[in-house]
C-alpha cells in the first residue's frame, strides 16, 4: 500500500466516524443533555469496533448498553440510534435512486415506481414501530419479561420525530459522511 493513502484516509476515515458520533448525540442529548459528545464518540467507535464482528452490524446498538451506566434507558437509546440508522437507510436510498438513473437508462415512470416503493416501506417500518398492536405482539411474544428493559422506546421515537430541525442535521449529516467515503475511495484509487 501506498503509506501516503493511509496518510490521506486515515483521517478521512475518523472525520466519517466522528460524524456518526455527533449524529448519535444530536439524537441521544435529548435522553439526557448531561452527556457529554466526547464519551458518545468514545462508545460510538467501541461500537463500530464491535459491529466489525457482530452479524449484520448490530454492534451499533452495543451504545445502548454502554450508555447504561449513565443510567440511561436501553429503550430511549435504542430508539435514538434506530431512528439514526433509519435516516442513513433513507439517505442512501435516495443515491442509490439517483445512482440508478444516473448509471442507467431507466424510464423516469419506473423510476418514480421505485422512488413510489422505497416511500411506502419507509412508511410501513414507521408504522410497524408505532403501532399499539404490533409493539404489544413483540411484548408479548418476543420480549416477554424483558420488555421492561425497553421501556420509553416508543416515546423517544417520538419525541426525536417532532424536532425537524435535528432530523435535518443528522439527514445532512449523513450525507457529508457519505460524501467523505467517496472522496476516501477516490483517493484510494487515485494512489
Amino acid at each position: 500500500i501506498n503509506p501516503l493513502v493511509f496518510f490521506i484516509a486515515l483521517p478521512l476515515y475518523i472525520l466519517v466516524m466522528l460524524i456518526g458520533a455527533f449524529n448519535l448525540y444530536l439524537f441521544i442529548k435529548k435522553i439526557d443533555d448531561k452527556i457529554k459528545l466526547k464519551e458518545i464518540t468514545k462508545y460510538s467507535f467501541m461500537g463500530w469496533s464491535l459491529g466489525i464482528y457482530l452479524p449484520s452490524k448490530t454492534g451499533e446498538f452495543s451504545l445502548a448498553l454502554f450508555l447504561k451506566k449513565y443510567k440511561m434507558s436501553i429503550g430511549k437509546t435504542t430508539a435514538a440510534i434506530l431512528i439514526d440508522l433509519l435516516i442513513t437507510i433513507f439517505v442512501l436510498g435516495i443515491l442509490g435512486l439517483l445512482g440508478i438513473l444516473k448509471l442507467t437508462n431507466i424510464e423516469i415512470m419506473d423510476l418514480l415506481m421505485l422512488f413510489l416503493i422505497f416511500i411506502i416501506t419507509i412508511l410501513i417500518i414507521y408504522i410497524l414501530i408505532m403501532s399499539n398492536k404490533i409493539r404489544n405482539l413483540i411484548k408479548k411474544y418476543i420480549l416477554r419479561r424483558h420488555s421492561k428493559v425497553f421501556s420509553g422506546f416508543r416515546h423517544m421515537i417520538k419525541v426525536i420525530l417532532t424536532d425537524k430541525k435535528v432530523i435535518f442535521i443528522n439527514a445532512t449529516l449523513t450525507l457529508t459522511k457519505f460524501v467523505v467515503f467517496v472522496i476516501k475511495g477516490s483517493v484510494q484509487k487515485v494512489f
